[in-house]
């Protein structure tokens, strides 16, 4: 059982050769070059004035939602974001910024000791509100030797 959150590093990482995370730039010059070349889509660079977009947790998963089309994609670690049914089409497919919750730490803490099914974080909660509902709900939290 994967012990911590799932991020678009671990998650196409694990579909690499090589063990490992992947990166977003590796991610860039391979699999979205592909979708670029299938839609003779230009590369067009960072976006770095629209106003990032936010991780949040479904299933032991970091997404983001596009606000665009509302196709969700795993978040990257370094913080870009591209989606790939519209490709970002509304800003000239340029890659957004993505930001995690700065008590991601925290959170992902909260969130490790829940049943996979149970591992969801909206950006309205609070860490405080996360240890509520694991107090309440202790008896449905994994012990160690089931990966909390």
């Amino acid at each position: 059982m994967e012990k911590g959150l799932i991020t678009a590093n671990t998650w196409f990482g694990g579909m690499q050769r090589a063990p490992g995370p992947m990166t977003f730039d590796t991610f860039r010059l391979t699999n979205l070059r592909r979708l670029r070349d299938r839609f003779h889509i230009k590369e067009a660079g960072y976006s770095k004035s629209s106003e990032p977009v936010k991780a949040f947790v479904n299933k032991g998963n970091w997404l983001v939602i596009c606000p665009h089309c509302g196709g969700a994609e795993y978040a990257w670690e370094e913080g870009w974001f591209f989606c790939c049914s519209c490709k970002n089409s509304y800003l000239g497919h340029r890659y957004r910024r993505l930001v995690f919750p700065t008590d991601r730490a925290e959170i992902e803490a909260a969130l490790v000791v829940r049943p996979l099914e149970n591992r969801n974080w909206h950006i309205t909660e609070t860490v405080e509100d996360l240890e509520r509902e694991n107090k309440e709900h202790a008896g449905e939290l994994l012990t160690a030797a089931e990966g909390g």
